[in-house]
């Protein structure tokens, strides 16, 4: 029984040794853990600095572009750190050109700090002395190839630069591929150093192999017709091959309206003799489109804006489109059908257009009731030309005249837009002329005749300063000026005129002081604005203008400041205005919010 209790005993003493073991083992490991130092955390652990001696500053950023962020390290490691920054240095000199490079280094170690400094002569660098470029083809005619390649930036006695020599070989690459030599390939491709003599020989023998030409252009839908599809490319059915005309056909119908998704890829697994097809993969666009819109401007009030597009008319590519807009001045409603033109069909086309508008203002009110039938084009130095023959039925009262008039009105007009910048242009013009006439002996009630010419320009500098000029004209010939409808006269005045004015209230008056509208229009302004911040802007201006009959009545002159905000519609002009031709006239709050030009 003792011996028994012994020995228990022993397992018990033998199990707590264990237990105080495991225990001594855990302290030691957790004392390691928490108290030894880990790495890059080590009590000798230095920031290093680096110094660059020597060399001009564009040498130096291009060490610098070559030197990742230098870590903390242990002091014991900043030597052989060293030795590798020389290495690097050199490296990154031989790129552009400099094979004979002196470097030196020393470094200075402080309590937590090392400074190392890098002293480098440059050297004579290499510079181009051959350049020996060979290209071949069967076909041997390689005019358009090298017109498209042009310089490569390869100059002999110009200092070699390796990534000039890797992007004159990509450049020769790429141009293969756009011009349809796709079985092109670099045959030899080798640059010679002699740094005895500080110059480099460049070889490149390119093999272009036969040039790829376009057999046909195949449409993969149903639902137009081929000979629509075919307008809006901008090559023969059988030409060589360029990307530039995958390109643009892919632009062109994406622009159509028509297609909701393009891809237009040439399909080389069909090539037959260096003959490919171009397969393009069409999604047509919804067969109804329907939009809503909210504006609103100081002159008119809030504005609802309406408009369905139908451009599945028929397998020609015939477009049903009708526009709406309310507000509390102006009510209109149109309803167009356009049928595009064989030749540029984008912008080129012919519609047929009825229009419904009612207007009123404190002192006029009109019904016009529209018929017309145009051509739109686009000229070759892109103005945009319209040719109209209109019916117009209008019913008006202006002054003491109420009347109601039939005019068969032919007419033509130009209009161009150009701007560099986007939806926030920095440059720009905007430039409109239109005439038209209406005959007695040609189904209208009176002789008239009407010109109108519109411009707006602007520009800027350093992204802060933009000034925007404007001016408008407008001539109206009738030996009948008391039945000329009111949609025919002219007035000036209200925001985007004579700003410090109400709308349409710059006019010849009556004896009851009611605006009749003139015969004869100018007006112009010159506005200044400074951005502070890449969105907000403050702006001063000066408008002026008449609408008038006589050549003695008075111009009106406003002039006020504004505030400018580059929102995601596009720009939003809030502007305080006062007439000084009226000294009792209030100062006008103009709001604004759309393109600029």
């Amino acid at each position: 029984m003792r011996h028994k209790l012994h020995a228990s005993n022993q397992v018990s003493v033998r199990k707590r040794a264990k237990l105080i073991g495991s225990c001594s083992l855990l302290a030691i490991f957790l004392l390691i853990f928490f108290v030894s130092p880990t790495p890059g955390l080590s009590q000798n652990s230095q920031t290093v600095r680096l110094e660059i001696q020597g060399l001009t500053k564009a040498l130096e950023q291009q060490v610098l572009a070559y030197v990742d962020e230098i870590p903390a390290m242990p002091l014991d490691d900043i030597p052989s750190y060293t030795e590798k920054l020389q290495k690097i240095t050199a490296k990154s000199l031989q790129a552009i050109g400099y094979y004979q490079s002196q470097i030196s280094a020393k470094h200075a170690s402080y309590k937590t700090n090392s400074t190392i400094a890098l002293y480098v002569d440059a050297g004579t660098p290499v510079r181009l002395r051959t350049i020996e470029i060979n290209l071949s083809s069967p076909h041997g005619n390689l005019d358009e190839f090298n017109k498209e390649v042009r310089a490569l930036g390869l100059e002999k006695g110009k200092t070699f630069n390796h990534g000039t020599y890797e992007q004159a070989k990509a450049t020769l690459i790429k141009t293969a591929q756009f011009l349809g030599y796709f079985d092109a390939t670099l045959t030899r491709s080798q640059v010679l150093i002699s740094k005895k003599d500080n110059s480099a020989d460049v070889f490149i023998d390119f093999a272009l192999g036969k040039r790829y030409s376009i057999n046909q252009v195949i449409y993969k839908q149903d639902l137009y017709a081929k000979n629509f599809l075919q307008r809006w490319q901008t090559f023969e059915a059988t030409v060589p091959y360029r990307a530039s005309y995958v390109r643009e056909l892919t632009v062109n119908l994406q622009n159509s309206g028509y297609f909701k998704k393009v891809r237009v890829v040439p399909d080389l697994l069909l090539a037959n003799n260096h003959q490919i097809p171009l397969i393009v993969d069409l999604e047509p666009a919804s067969e109804n489109s329907v939009g809503v819109g909210l504006g609103f401007a100081t002159d008119t009030g809030p504005r609802l804006k309406s408009n369905w597009l139908r451009p599945h008319t028929n397998r020609h590519g015939h477009v049903i489109e009708s526009n709406g807009s309310v507000s509390r001045l102006r009510q209109e409603l149109s309803l167009s059908y356009r049928v595009p033109q064989y030749r540029k069909p984008a912008h080129n086309s012919y519609s047929l257009d009825i229009g419904i508008l009612n207007k009123k203002t404190d002192d006029t009110y009109s019904q016009l009731r529209t018929l017309e039938a145009s051509e739109h084009r686009i000229t070759k130095n892109n103005w945009r030309r319209e040719v109209f023959l209109r019916i117009e039925n209008e019913r008006f009262d202006v002054g003491d005249t109420k009347d109601k008039i039939n005019l068969l009105l032919p007419g033509i007009g130009f209009s161009r837009v150009k701007s560099s910048g986007g939806i926030h242009p920095d440059k720009g013009q905007f430039l409109s002329f239109q005439v038209m006439a209406a005959r007695r002996d040609f189904f209208s009630d009176i002789n008239m005749s009407r010109i109108n010419a519109a411009a707006k320009f602007l520009t800027s500098w350093d992204r802060k300063h933009y000034l925007i000029t404007r001016a408008e004209l407008g001539a109206l010939n009738t030996d009948s000026f008391t039945r000329v409808p009111t949609t025919h006269r002219f007035f000036a005045g209200g925001d985007s005129s004579v700003r410090g004015y109400s709308y349409q209230q710059i006019s010849p008056k009556n004896d009851d002081d009611e605006a009749t509208g003139g015969q004869f229009l100018t007006t112009g302004s010159v506005e200044y604005n400074r951005y502070f911040t890449e969105k907000f802007a403050i702006a001063a201006f000066v408008d002026a203008g008449r609408a008038f009959n006589d050549s003695a009545d008075p111009t009106r002159i406003g002039v006020g400041f504004g505030f400018r905000w580059r929102s995601p519609v596009g720009p939003l002009r809030i502007d305080l205005a006062h007439g000084i031709d009226d000294s009792d006239s209030p100062y006008r709050v103009h709001f604004t919010i759309g393109p600029e030009l």
